[in-house]
């Protein structure tokens, strides 16, 4: 597990529910009456039926991207948890947990953690165990190990 793709799934987590909030507007405009509806699209050809039916395409694409996403997102937030909970260190595995499947913000872990750690400590706590342990470092790593051996 390395920085970015802990950074990514954040980013996905942020955008799934900014898709979420999208279906729900659609939603709401489809049960709205006709007048709020169309408001916008008053000067547009088209009747109202085909209007409705365009928005209602609109909500079940929309719907079927969420639920692409969502999938993925469980896909990859099982990693993350298989990754966390093998961190022997239970405060940097709370870190961890807090910060990238709670999504709280690093001032949100710092209270959560208790330890007299500051939002800065628990940042440097994260990015140390990162750097210590990310798959980029295990595979150098290893090569570096492997080139010792040949020589």
């Amino acid at each position: 597990m390395n920085i970015d793709t802990l950074n990514s799934y954040m980013a996905a987590v942020a955008g799934l529910r900014r898709m979420a909030e999208h279906i729900a507007d659609l939603r709401w405009i489809a049960q709205a009456p006709p007048s709020v509806q169309f408001e916008r699209q008053r000067s547009a050809r088209g009747s109202r039926r085909d209007r409705v039916a365009d928005l209602g395409n609109r909500i079940i694409d929309a719907t079927a991207e969420y639920e692409a996403a969502r999938a993925e997102l469980v896909t990859q937030r099982r990693a993350i948890y298989e990754w966390i909970s093998g961190i022997n260190d239970m405060r940097v595995r709370l870190i961890c947990t807090l910060r990238v499947l709670d999504g709280m913000s690093w001032a949100d872990v710092a209270a959560q953690v208790n330890d007299g750690y500051s939002a800065d400590a628990c940042n440097r706590a994260f990015l140390r165990y990162l750097a210590d342990h990310s798959d980029t470092s295990a595979t150098a790593a290893a090569e570096a190990r492997a080139e010792a051996r040949m020589d």
